[in-house]
């Protein structure tokens, strides 16, 4: 399942922020919520120039407790979408959308 593009979802809930927030949890009753996760890579001692992407349902108890473990999961179930690919609000934290 691809994140919609050209829709704005609200972001729920992010942590780890630098220029953009980078663990977000992200969506709605009407889209699902998505977990965006791009953060910091020890090994390469910088920010990704992605997010890896992963549909976690469409209960927001659910979704928020996935966002609570910190962990993606299964990151062969994860859509790769670039970080330039994703607009955020003028604020930075109160909703996103994938591009078209």
């Amino acid at each position: 399942m691809k994140m919609p593009a050209a829709t704005w979802l609200p972001i729920v809930v992010y942590a780890d922020f630098c220029d953009v927030p980078r663990w977000v949890l992200a969506g709605g009753q009407d889209d699902g919520f998505w977990l965006l996760d791009s953060r910091f890579d020890d090994d390469a001692d910088e920010y990704p120039s992605f997010f890896r992407v992963k549909f976690v349902g469409d209960e927001l108890g659910a979704a928020r407790a996935v966002f609570d473990t910190g962990a993606i999961g299964d990151v062969a179930a994860a859509e790769v979408i670039a970080v330039d690919e994703l607009q955020f609000d003028p604020t930075v934290r109160a909703s996103v959308m994938r591009r078209v």
